[in-house]
Parts: C-alpha cells; sequence; structure tokens
C-alpha cells in the first residue's frame, strides 16, 4: 500500500492540476490511481487491526491427514473472548494454482502423528482454479472454551472423487473460518492436509451416493430464488441480482475498468493497447448486465417442462417432456475470488445440459433446488 501511493502520489500532485487546467473533466481519471490507493489503505488498516485483535489462530486436526472419501475433523482455536452471535462460517476448497506457482504450507504426510497443530498460513493472490468446495455454519452453541479463547469444531465430509493434495500438481486444500463480531470481522484461511489412504477404499464413493444426497436436502433459511405450486405447476424462479455482493464488485472493477480504458484514449496510448482494453471494457460490461439483469424460469407441468430466460425484458422459452430429461445435476459455474458458485441443469438423453438456474452462491441451495426439481419431475 505505502508503495503504490508513493508512486501514485507525484503523478497526481504534478499532473492533475495541468490535466484538470487544460481537459476539465479528463482529468478525473487521473484520481483513479489514489482511489486504489484509498481503497488498499482501507484494506491494509482493517487486516491489521484483525491481527492485533485476534492474533494467531491455530487448528487442531484430530484426522491427520484428511480423507478422500472419508472426513476432516479437528477444532480451531482462536483468541476471540465471548462466542459471535451468529456462529462461524467455515469453507473447504480444493484449488489448484497455475504452473509455477508454489503452495507453501505447513501440511503433514500422510501417517504422521495426529494432534498436530497447523499454524494460520499467509495469503496469497496466485491465479487458481476451485475444483471443489464445500461450506458450514457452526451455530454459537455448538462453540466451546478452548486454551486461549473460544474453539471451533470443524467437520466436513470429503468425496471419494476430489483431487489429494498435491504439490507437484498445484493442488492444495484451504480452510477459511469467518465470524461476525464488533467492530473488525474474524477472518481466518488454514492450508490442510487431504491425501487418499487405505481408508479411502472403504467409503462409498461420491457418485454412487449422488441421488441419495439430493433427496434429503433441506431448504435454506434465505434462499434467493422463489419456488411456488400453482395450477400451472411447479415454478422456480430465479430473479436477477441474486448475488448483489458479486455484481456490486464487478460493477466496481468495471468502473475502475473503464477509467484506465479511458485514460489510455487520453494519453493517446498505442492502438493495440487501446483496441485490447476497450474490448475487455465490451465484456466485463455484458458481465455486469447479465447479473443485474437476467431472470430464469423452470416450470414443471404434469407431462412438459417450460424454460425461460430473459435478459432485460426480452429472452425464449424452451418446452421439453418428462420422457427426454433423465436426471438434474448441481455443476460448477463460475469463480469469483475466493468463491464458486454453481449452476443447477437437467440432463436430457441426448446429454446436453440445459441450465435452468445460474450463479446460486450457496451450494447446499443449489442441491435442494436440483432435489425439489427431481420431486416435481417424479409428480
Amino acid at each position: 500500500t505505502a508503495f503504490w501511493n508513493l508512486i501514485s502520489a507525484p503523478l497526481v500532485i504534478l499532473q492533475f492540476p495541468e490535466a484538470l487546467r487544460d481537459e476539465g473533466p479528463v482529468a478525473l481519471l487521473i484520481l483513479i490511481f489514489p482511489l486504489v490507493g484509498l481503497f488498499m489503505l482501507i484494506w491494509a488498516i482493517r487486516a491489521t487491526l484483525r491481527w492485533k485483535k485476534f492474533g494467531e489462530s491455530t487448528l487442531e486436526l484430530q484426522t491427520l491427514p484428511g480423507i478422500l472419501g472419508g472426513d476432516l475433523r479437528g477444532t480451531i482455536n482462536t483468541r476471540i473472548k465471548g462466542y459471535p452471535e451468529d456462529g462461524f462460517q467455515l469453507e473447504l476448497t480444493c484449488v489448484q494454482r497455475s504452473p509455477g506457482q508454489s503452495s507453501p504450507s505447513e501440511t503433514a504426510s500422510p501417517g504422521t502423528t495426529p494432534g498436530i497443530r497447523l499454524g494460520r498460513t499467509s495469503r496469497r493472490q496466485d491465479q487458481e482454479r476451485i475444483l471443489w468446495q464445500e461450506n458450514i455454519r457452526v451455530d454459537a452453541a455448538q462453540l466451546f472454551q478452548g486454551f486461549q479463547g473460544t474453539a471451533c469444531p470443524v467437520a466436513f465430509a470429503i468425496p471419494a472423487d476430489c483431487r489429494p493434495t498435491d504439490s507437484t500438481e498445484g493442488v492444495s486444500w484451504r480452510m477459511t473460518a469467518a465470524g461476525a463480531l464488533p467492530g473488525v470481522d474474524y477472518d481466518s484461511i488454514f492450508e490442510v492436509p487431504i491425501f487418499k489412504t487405505e481408508a479411502s477404499h472403504t467409503v462409498v464413493q461420491a457418485g454412487d451416493a449422488k441421488e441419495a444426497s439430493l433427496s434429503t436436502q433441506e431448504p435454506p433459511q434465505e434462499p434467493t430464488l422463489r419456488v411456488s405450486r400453482t395450477e400451472e405447476g411447479t415454478i422456480f424462479y430465479f430473479p436477477a441480482a441474486r448475488n448483489k455482493g458479486a455484481a456490486l464488485g464487478l460493477t466496481a472493477f468495471l468502473v475502475l475498468w473503464s477509467g484506465v480504458v479511458g485514460l489510455l484514449f487520453y494519453l493517446d496510448a498505442p492502438l493495440l493497447f487501446q483496441v485490447v482494453f476497450a474490448g475487455f471494457d465490451v465484456l466485463f460490461f455484458l458481465a455486469v448486465l447479465s447479473m443485474w439483469g437476467r431472470t430464469s424460469k423452470l416450470v414443471v407441468q404434469s407431462e412438459t417442462v417450460k424454460v425461460s430466460r430473459r435478459f432485460l425484458g426480452f429472452g425464449s422459452v424452451r418446452e421439453l417432456s418428462h420422457d427426454v430429461i433423465v436426471g438434474v445435476e448441481v455443476k460448477r459455474g463460475m469463480q469469483a475470488g475466493r468463491k464458486l458458485y454453481y449452476n443447477v441443469v437437467l440432463i436430457t438423453r441426448d446429454s446436453r445440459p440445459i441450465t435452468v438456474g445460474n450463479n446460486i452462491q450457496d451450494k447446499r441451495e443449489a442441491e435442494w433446488v436440483a432435489s425439489e426439481i427431481q420431486k416435481a419431475l417424479a409428480g
């Protein structure tokens, strides 16, 4: 943050008055640099306050390593005094970093004595692809007093078809823990070892249990879509702007990127840079419009299914018979930073998936929607 502001401050001090005098509103483009510096400063201050308030947290694993097709269990020991009112939100993610980017982590190989504590690792900004992700909420009633403060139990079931920790392939597993507290919220991240062991062969494969897992899903407390049952049939409506956080973040990025494009044109940058940056600006603009203005609706009737998609009021309707549909699945959708979104798709006899709801933030909600569609199709 200090480096960025030291670089951008002279630019603003030397160029802004002249640009304001000669070009007027165009000078506002130069303010992008100090604005970025301001956001970085706010982020740095919050990170520092979080470190001073919570210090180091440790993850003590009971299952070392975590087992593909088994469990990851343990306890997060924090320095928090008192319990977060809404408990903790835990998220376990399998990621693959780009080639050549190492994954330093305080992990252990299979067979290490259980009970070793894994320290909190530093955050990294590597380019990475999320392969699998699951999140759970630990209520305040499940928390207890640990040896240094509030302790949170950890329990994840890991599918057998996931990829194990592999530094040569850039595959690693991380777990994040977040809790809302007065002032600065708690937020910590751990890298954890997940391997395939002899115990992996004794559990049911994930694919065999897919139907059972979907059939036992419970409705989310705050669903982002609407399910209604009318004389027309069972209606699943996916409104626009369901993920306001992601939409606002992408909109802010679009504004920043558009400012950079404007600055390139103002500074008469090489034509190639202008064309490339402007092209990406158009793509980001369309993505923002999609997040704010795209809706979809699925109507399951006694013999047919109607899938309609609309974008800013325009769209199309597709009608299928029940005989064409062989299943409902949850697929990975877009990835935004550390978050993976999910799509609910209909699988047809010709193996062509039809997306009925996209970019659902909560995997459990996506699985619940898929289970409700299955029930509606079954009558």
